[in-house]
């Protein structure tokens, strides 16, 4: 989905995402065509409203390619958040960045909580943008310093405020109830699991850094540059979450510790011994890896351990059963077959 790179990015960067109520980041997801990504990035419709809207004004510092330094402001609904990555590709800003508190009065002559677009509008050094959300408001109300909200104010001039020229551009975070810019439906904020993120650097360290290549005209060119990063243990840790039922873990092929579970029942008698190693070294050679359980313990003590560990098969080598008969048990339906020990590995690799 596509996703805010940070600060290390050139541009919109790509992160591949695992839907799960245990994942750390937040995305949105149109409920109606699926289209969905990290609302830093992701266009929106504002969703309708509240009855009483207050516009704020969040300031920014913008740092253009040529270096160039501007403050910038942003009006928007007070219930929605401004997205830097939005502000950046809007004003072709480099780096953006939200004043402290604390410089604002330095900057823009105005407390923290007091700014308005009208301060905004009087400041010649400073750009102000206005959100979509804020451009067909009738009347709003605003923060000025005073006691409380001023309300009943309008762009058209009231109040003693000038009016002024509003045209509203997407700039605020897609959120939960913001409308899909693709189709009639509406986002709806999901959690996910981040487990990879690819990364457009552009030219903003190779240029630097005097790299250069030899293109196929001739020229020298600065090459673009990318990374990437995959989450291992995130993605192992995220299968283990989804996938868990009440018994313990369940795995699915290929992705678990080892593919078959073996259960040595009487491990103790040196016929089971003899007849562990030549499966274990028969299956080894076919591909397959095992976990093999041959502990002194009660059968069903070591089938609890079995799903609780959640390898995709567990084979039971009994000394009740004749040497080539093994019964294998899927941990995913439950079911028990009995059959040879040379068929599992079609077994357990599903063919």
């Amino acid at each position: 989905a596509p996703a805010d790179g940070g600060a290390i990015s050139a541009g919109p960067s790509t992160e591949h995402l695992v839907l799960s109520d245990a994942g750390q980041s937040t995305v949105v997801a149109c409920d109606y065509c699926g289209n969905r990504g990290d609302g830093a990035v992701t266009p929106a419709r504002p969703a309708p409203p509240p009855d009483a809207p207050v516009v704020n004004v969040i300031a920014f510092v913008l740092t253009h390619p040529d270096g160039h330094i501007q403050s910038a402001a942003v009006a928007v609904r007070s219930d929605l958040k401004v997205s830097a990555r939005k502000v950046a590709a809007a004003t072709g800003a480099s780096r953006v960045s939200l004043i402290e508190p604390q410089d604002l009065p330095g900057v823009l002559g105005k407390e923290a909580g007091t700014l308005t677009p009208w301060d905004a509008a009087d400041s010649p050094d400073t750009l102000l943008l206005f959100d979509s959300s804020v451009a067909d408001l009738d009347e709003f109300a605003i923060s000025d310093g005073g006691e409380g909200l001023r309300s009943g104010v309008t762009w058209n001039g009231n109040q003693h405020l000038r009016a002024l020229k509003v045209g509203g551009r997407d700039l605020a975070e897609a959120s939960d109830g913001s409308r899909c810019t693709l189709c009639p439906g509406s986002h709806r904020a999901v959690r996910a699991v981040e487990v990879a993120h690819v990364f457009e650097l552009g030219t903003q360290y190779s240029q630097p850094m005097k790299l250069a290549f030899t293109d196929h005209t001739g020229r020298q060119a600065v090459p673009w540059m990318a990374c990437s990063g995959i989450g291992i243990t995130r993605c192992m840790q995220t299968a283990a979450d989804l996938h868990r039922d009440h018994q313990g873990l369940r795995w699915k092929p290929g992705t678990g510790p080892a593919d078959v579970h073996l259960a040595v029942l009487r491990s103790d008698q040196p016929e089971m011994q003899e007849r562990t190693d030549r499966l274990v070294q028969d299956l080894t050679s076919r591909g397959l890896s095992l976990f093999v359980d041959d502990r002194p313990l009660p059968t069903g003590e070591k089938l609890r351990y079995a799903r609780l560990l959640g390898l995709p098969h567990a084979a039971v080598l009994s000394p009740d059963r004749p040497a080539e008969e093994i019964e294998v048990i899927s941990r995913w339906t439950g079911r028990t077959t009995i059959t040879q020990s040379s068929h599992i590995p079609q077994l357990a690799t599903g063919g």
